[in-house]
C-alpha cells in the first residue's frame, strides 16, 4: 500500500482530499448529541390522608417506604410529607422496565393496605423536568441551614436558565415568637388581645408567627422591617411600656407542616 500511495501521488491526493471535504461535509451536517436522551424510570405515589405532617410521616409515608424498599432495582427513595398529603418517588435504576417497576410498586402498595387513598404514577426522568436537591449541614445547625437556604441556596437556584421555579420542601421560615406574661399584663392592664392589635397595626412587614400566654395562643400575619430583633423588642405598646416589658421576643420558625427525606 506503501509503494501504490508513493507510485500514484494524483490518486493518493484525490483520495485525501475526498476524506477531507467528506470529513467537513460530515461535520457541518450530522447532528451532535451530546445528552443523548435516557429515560429514567420514577414511578411516584401520591397518597391523601387526614392528619398533620407528624402523622402523615409515620403512619402513611414510613409505611410506603418500609413496604417499597424491598423491590429490585431501586436507585434512590425520595419522600415528602406534607399535613393530609404524602408523596413518595422511587427512582429505579436505568435497566428496569418502567413497566414492571409499576407493576411491582401496585403489588406493594396493594399488601400496605392503607386506610388512605392513592395514586400510582410513571414518569419519564427526563420529560418531568424535576429536579431534587436534598442540603443539610454538617454541624446539625438548623437555624444557619435555613438563613443559606433562604439567602443563598434559592437565589442561587433561581438565578439559572431554564429553571421555572424552587420549590423548598421541609423548609422552616423564620418567625418571630412572642411569648406574654400574664402577670406582666394585668401589672399594666393589657389584655393578649389588645397587644396582638396593637402589633398588627405597626405595619410591620415580616411574619411574626404566634403570639402566645399561658391558654391564649394566636397567630400573627404581618411584616416586619426591622434590622434587629431588638426593634420588634422595642415596639412601643402604650405610654411608657414596651412589648420587650411585658413579653419575651426570640426568634423562632414556623412550625412544621412538612418534611423531606432521601433514602440513599
Amino acid at each position: 500500500m506503501i509503494k501504490t500511495a508513493i507510485n500514484r501521488p494524483v490518486t493518493t491526493l484525490m483520495i485525501f482530499l475526498s476524506l477531507v471535504v467528506f470529513g467537513i461535509y460530515s461535520l457541518k451536517t450530522m447532528n451532535v448529541n451530546l445528552y443523548p436522551q435516557v429515560n429514567i424510570p420514577i414511578v411516584k405515589i401520591t397518597t391523601n390522608a387526614n392528619g398533620d405532617m407528624n402523622y402523615i410521616k409515620t403512619k402513611i409515608t414510613q409505611k410506603i417506604e418500609d413496604e417499597v424498599s424491598s423491590i429490585e432495582g431501586i436507585k434512590k427513595l425520595y419522600s415528602t410529607s406534607f399535613d393530609n398529603l404524602s408523596v413518595v418517588s422511587i427512582e429505579f435504576e436505568l435497566n428496569k422496565d418502567l413497566e414492571s417497576a409499576t407493576n411491582d410498586v401496585r403489588d406493594k402498595m396493594q399488601k400496605a393496605r392503607l386506610n388512605a387513598n392513592y395514586e400510582i404514577e410513571k414518569l419519564n426522568g427526563l420529560s418531568s423536568a424535576v429536579f431534587s436537591l436534598f442540603i443539610t449541614r454538617l454541624d446539625g445547625n438548623e437555624t444557619k441551614l435555613m438563613q443559606e437556604i433562604d439567602d443563598v441556596a434559592k437565589p442561587f437556584l433561581e438565578r439559572i436558565s431554564g429553571v421555572s421555579k424552587v420549590k423548598t420542601n421541609g423548609f422552616l421560615e423564620p418567625a418571630v415568637k412572642i411569648l406574654l406574661d400574664r402577670f406582666k399584663l394585668d401589672k399594666n392592664t393589657l389584655s393578649a388581645n389588645e397587644v396582638a392589635n396593637l402589633i398588627k397595626v405597626e405595619n410591620l412587614k415580616t411574619p411574626l408567627g404566634k403570639i402566645e400566654n399561658e391558654k391564649i395562643q394566636m397567630a400573627i400575619k404581618s411584616n416586619f422591617s426591622a434590622k434587629s430583633i431588638d426593634e420588634i423588642r422595642n415596639l412601643t405598646i402604650k405610654q411608657g411600656v414596651f412589648l420587650k416589658d411585658i413579653a419575651s421576643v426570640d426568634l423562632a420558625y414556623k412550625d412544621a407542616n412538612e418534611a423531606a427525606i432521601m433514602d440513599k
